[in-house]
């Protein structure tokens, strides 16, 4: 006997049956750019102000990239895929937690400083001090970090002055030069002194003292290295200055010498420390905050244990096309190409007023790494290969052309336009052109163009948001942005592909300050979808809407739910909340983006506006970055939630479990519970419970966000669910009975 049965009440519910905590970074769904071109690093999260260095981290003989993001303080490997001449890096994401223990403030070199053969990591702190971690291997060969000082490792570095040994100083705006300056086997560290304009040396003393070089015994050399000074109103160079010979040439006599005023100094400066034309002594390529250029100071007059520094290029390299990058370059010299040669890779030093997107550039060595002859090759290096947005990403899932399959759109702070130093936003769909059990993405900024067309050039902070707010069973569209307001896009495609025509400029007049970021969900199980919007204060202001789900009316209920406040004091907290069942407790849980980077989870979600929310626990215990944002959805059949998360670099991450795709069932169960058929459905699906002996089987079934669509209970026979209501995609059918549980997929197709 056939049984027939509504839709009943939506209800939240999610079909993991293994912990949260089993998330890992994933690399694994393949994306394509606009053009085609597959991104091997998409899911990388992107670059804003990176550093660049190396280290072999599979062990396989080859450098891989590591890279710093100084806006972030995260490290991101990229292992070297390249042949001899080639620059190919893939993101390699399994070895991201090795540098969990690193931590660093600004800036981060590369640098083997105890003639292991291996590169530590020496980087700057919040209060303008060096630290080091020293690499060791663990149990299986790959690389970890130390900085344990009793142990013999360095924690903070200490440089001897004629006052007495002291923390060495860099500057948190700077990035220092770390090399053997003398050439006697040993490093030694050059750095811009406090509140001066020139360089000081501290030598390296291990091989004098100790006669090795596994070590680090620093002493304040000089304060004036290469005697110039930099000009403290731009970014050139006043050579032959000697701190008005205050600075101790320990008997070197220099060709000329004119000693000039010792100025307060500008902050902001980039160091590399290299020899440029094959003489043996160590010159210097010097960035300058606000200036696109970079001017190069040879060491033509000195010797290799006293630089002086007699001529300057300005406009380096002045034989090729000059370096130009927008604002503050900073300069690595690492070979990018598998050449066995150095090459010059330069990236922004900043977060703010420069490119933050195809920014990195490489200048080529067609010489020798000591007499460098640098030619510009291209930009984007690694940068390209990665899901690339610009800057502040946000993302929601959704169903653009009712596949069944779940794609997503993107929003941004904007792009940044160098010719008139402007931010642009943007908003990139993200189609799933793969399988229901392999998805791949393809990015098109074409569908969506008539979106863009609606909003003003000017607006900031692109946030989306994914609900029907009319009744006609697809998805419409909000918009949250910098001004604290909401677009509203109805979708007027109805079963077949989505079209977004604007509704609203102003959504129910709603404003809530400032960085609008809108989520819309059932919170009190009225079959209409209440409004949470986060914004830059830290708050989350919560709207029921009191109107049906044909035609919602949003009714302020608390500016402040939760009693929830993101940030401290005054700081703006930067909330963006999403909600979903996390922990798989039956019961949903607020994620919230913060703008230190950080997603808290908040349980005990209330109703009412004089309730609390209680805080639980930071998601997957990660810090992503800053301004942080979060979606999540099942999108390939492993049955868990992917998670997306965006944040100020303009890429998104992706957290996913470490299941293997391609399985159709989950059974927790000594016996089988249920069949299903047909599978793919279209109007009605049957779930078989013959073999069921009688007992009561509670049926779940659940969307691709964790939402249970269908919820009751039956004995045995056969259960024919109507499921024309229901959007196409993936779903879970779960059987929970005395035996055990039992999960199916159903994938719902319906006819156009």
């Amino acid at each position: 006997m056939i049984k027939k049965f509504a839709l009943l009440s939506v209800f939240l519910f999610l079909i993991l049956l293994l912990p949260a905590q089993n998330y890992n970074y994933s690399n694994e769904i393949k994306v394509f750019n606009v053009g085609g071109k597959s991104l091997p690093s998409a899911w990388s999260g992107a670059m804003e102000a990176p550093q660049f260095g190396t280290m072999d981290l599979d062990g396989d003989g080859k450098k891989d990239i590591i890279i710093y993001e100084r806006t972030d303080w995260q490290f991101n490997p990229y292992l070297n895929r390249s042949s001899t001449g080639e620059s190919k890096y893939e993101y390699a994401p399994k070895y991201k937690t090795l540098f969990d223990s690193c931590f660093c403030d600004a800036w981060a070199l590369f640098v083997d400083y105890n003639c292991d053969g291996k590169e530590d990591i020496i980087c700057g702190t919040k209060t303008s001090n060096v630290r080091v971690f020293t690499q060791i291997s663990n149990s299986q060969g790959e690389p970890e970090f130390r900085h344990d000082y009793k142990n013999g490792f360095f924690e903070v570095l200490y440089s001897q002055y004629s006052f007495g040994s002291s923390e060495l100083f860099s500057t948190i705006t700077d990035i220092p030069a770390i090399v053997d300056t003398d050439f006697d086997g040993d490093i030694d560290f050059l750095t811009f002194s406090n509140a001066s304009n020139y360089i000081e040396l501290h030598k390296n003393l291990a091989i004098e003292t100790l006669g090795r070089c596994d070590t680090l015994v620093l002493s304040n050399e000089t304060a004036c290295w290469g005697h110039f000074s930099e000009n403290s109103f731009d970014n050139t160079a006043v050579l032959h200055d000697t701190l008005n010979g205050g600075c101790n040439l320990n008997g070197f006599v220099p060709n000329f010498r004119t000693p000039g005023p010792g100025n307060v100094r500008h902050a902001g400066s980039t160091l590399l420390a290299l020899d440029l034309n094959g003489n043996n002594l160590i010159d210097m390529l010097l960035g300058d905050i606000s200036y696109k250029d970079v001017y190069a100071l040879y060491n033509n007059a000195g010797s290799q244990t006293h630089a002086y520094i007699d001529s300057v290029e300005l406009h380096f390299p002045q034989y090729d096309l000059p370096i130009n990058l927008t604002s503050f370059p900073g300069m690595f010299y690492i070979d990018s190409n598998n050449d066995g040669i150095k090459d010059l890779v330069l990236a922004p030093n900043q977060k703010d007023g420069t490119e933050n997107y195809h920014s990195v550039q490489v200048y080529e060595n067609i010489n020798t790494n000591n007499s460098p002859n640098f030619h510009f090759k291209g930009k984007g290096f690694v940068q390209d290969d990665c899901i690339e947005l610009g800057s502040t990403t946000s993302a929601a899932f959704f169903d653009y052309n009712n596949d069944g399959k779940k794609d997503f759109i993107a929003g941004n702070f904007g792009y940044f336009n160098p010719s008139d130093d402007k931010y642009y936003p943007s908003i990139s769909l993200f189609l799933n052109t793969g399988t229901l059990d392999v998805p791949q993405y393809n990015m098109d900024t074409t569908f969506l163009a008539q979106i863009l067309d609606s909003i003003p050039v000017t607006l900031k902070n692109i946030y989306p948001a994914f609900g029907d707010l009319d009744g006609d069973n697809d998805v419409d569209l909000l918009l949250g942005n910098a001004l604290g307001t909401l677009y509203y896009f109805e979708n007027t495609g109805g079963s077949g592909t989505a079209n977004f025509e604007v509704a609203s400029y102003k959504y129910q007049l709603i404003d809530v300050g400032l960085n609008s970021a809108p989520f819309l969900y059932d919170i009190d199980t009225d079959n209409d979808l209440d409004l949470f919007i986060g914004n830059e204060a830290g708050r989350i202001w919560f709207y029921r809407n009191n109107g049906s789900p044909q035609a919602a009316v949003f009714d302020t209920v608390t500016t402040a739910w939760g009693k929830l406040k993101i940030g401290v004091g005054a700081s703006p907290g930067n909330a963006k909340p999403f909600i979903i069942d996390y922990d798989n407790d039956g019961a949903s849980e607020l994620l919230v983006g913060t703008k230190d980077g950080v997603i808290q989870v908040y349980e005990n979600l209330p109703n009412n506006a004089a309730d609390s929310l209680t805080y639980s626990e930071i998601l997957f215990g990660r810090d992503f970055g800053s301004y942080s944002s979060v979606t999540a959805a099942v999108i390939d059949s492993t049955h868990a939630l992917s998670y997306l998360i965006g944040d100020l670099k303009g890429g998104f991450v992706l957290y996913k479990k470490p299941l293997t795709p391609g399985s159709v069932g989950i059974t927790h169960s000594n016996t089988p519970i249920f069949t299903l058929y047909p599978n793919p459905a279209n109007q009605s699906v049957t779930v078989d419970l013959s073999e069921n002996k009688g007992n009561i089987v509670n049926i779940n079934i659940i969307n691709p966000l964790g939402q249970v669509v269908f919820s009751n209970s039956f004995l045995s026979g056969r259960v024919e669910i109507n499921i024309e209501t229901l959007e196409a995609g993936i779903y879970f059918i779960r059987a929970e009975a005395q035996t055990g549980v039992e999960v199916k997929r159903l994938i719902i197709q319906h006819k156009h």
